[in-house]
């Protein structure tokens, strides 16, 4: 019998049966079923859990993109405030305390000049005593209201500058004021708000003598051609009309450094609205003295589109403590007789 089976069912290696026997002696063989592990693995469910995952991790992250949309929003909406505040002096450092302000300047001059050692700081520290408490100056700080801040903070100077024996307005390139701010533009707005504070022209002047002439006058146009068109058309002269005033705007924009020496040289400038850079360099090359400077203001109050003042903008900041640090800066600030102020505006 085991021969007889073994003769009539050879199996393959590779076939999958089994014998099955009975009790009679009958045999019989069947196929085994062969599962294959990549129709198991189609067979299987995808797990649920994990597409769960998935759906909370996209939602997770579109929360988190929402509220940092929704932050953002809220910092924009602050800094504007902020902005708004800070445009019209609220909060301001201008209008602390000098002691707080001297400190404030002191950090300031320490990011400047951060590889210098504390004895050379100290050299070169705004004392408290430099400053000028404007305090009881109560009005939003703005170019509108700048001649005001002067005449209520420095009566001299508002006094001085109409005075034809005073230094400021009787000996070319000496100002008793000067402003100092971030960018060309600004020191433009500035020079027409301290304008104001000088003798104006009659109103019967002829119209070519008008604020469009003043103003190509105070930026050194061609003194030469100015006299002889005067004389031809028999007006008095426009600089004494304003009884030798003007405002110098010293910055770089479409001024050459040599074009304002030679017109300092030239033209009496009571106040001045500048930029540090070239205002520490008319200093340095001599064309612009500081034996009748009273004032030396910085308009901190103002910020740019950025939201950023005159110190916040590193190259600004840095080139104003260069110019600080001028000797001829500290000296004037250092006085014994009617030392420099230096004024935040």
């Amino acid at each position: 019998m085991a021969d007889t089976l073994e003769e009539n069912y050879l199996l393959d290696e590779q076939d999958a049966v089994s014998v099955v026997g009975s009790d009679d002696g009958a045999v019989s063989v069947q196929d085994e079923p062969v599962l294959s592990n990549e129709a198991s693995e189609d067979a299987a469910p995808a797990p649920t859990s994990t597409q769960q995952e998935s759906k909370d991790e996209a939602a997770r992250k579109l929360d988190k993109k929402r509220k940092r949309k929704e932050k953002e929003k809220a910092r924009k909406q602050k800094r504007a405030a902020v902005s708004a505040e800070l445009v019209q002096g609220v909060g301001s450092v201008a209008t602390q305390p000098s002691d707080l302000q001297a400190d404030y300047l002191t950090s300031k001059q320490s990011a400047s000049f951060a590889k210098l050692s504390e004895l050379e700081l100290e050299e070169l520290r705004l004392r408290e005593s430099m400053l000028l408490d404007t305090n009881a100056f109560d009005k939003p700080r703005t170019v509108d209201t700048l001649a005001d801040f002067v005449r209520k903070c420095m009566p001299s100077i508002a006094k001085n500058i109409v005075d034809s024996q005073h230094p400021s307005v009787s000996k070319p390139g000496h100002p008793a004021l000067v402003i100092l701010t971030g960018n060309a533009l600004r020191a433009a707005d500035l020079a027409r708000g301290l304008r104001s504070l000088g003798p104006q022209l009659p109103d019967s002047d002829d119209r070519s003598t008008g604020p469009a002439k003043k103003r190509k006058m105070a930026n050194g146009s061609n003194k030469a051609q100015k006299d002889d068109a005067d004389a031809k058309s028999g007006r008095k002269d426009s600089k004494a009309l304003l009884g030798g005033f003007s405002v110098a705007k010293l910055f770089a924009r479409h001024f050459k450094l040599k074009e304002h020496e030679a017109w300092l040289r030239e033209h009496t400038t009571p106040l001045a609205a500048g930029t540090p850079q070239r205002v520490a360099a008319l200093i340095a090359s001599g064309s612009l003295h500081l034996d009748s400077l009273q004032a030396l203001v910085i308009d901190q109050t103002w910020v740019d589109a950025k939201q950023r003042n005159v110190f916040d903008t590193f190259e600004t900041r840095d080139e104003l403590m260069k110019l600080l640090a001028l000797d001829a800066v500290m000296a004037a600030l250092k006085r014994s007789a009617s030392p420099t102020k230096l004024v935040l505006f």
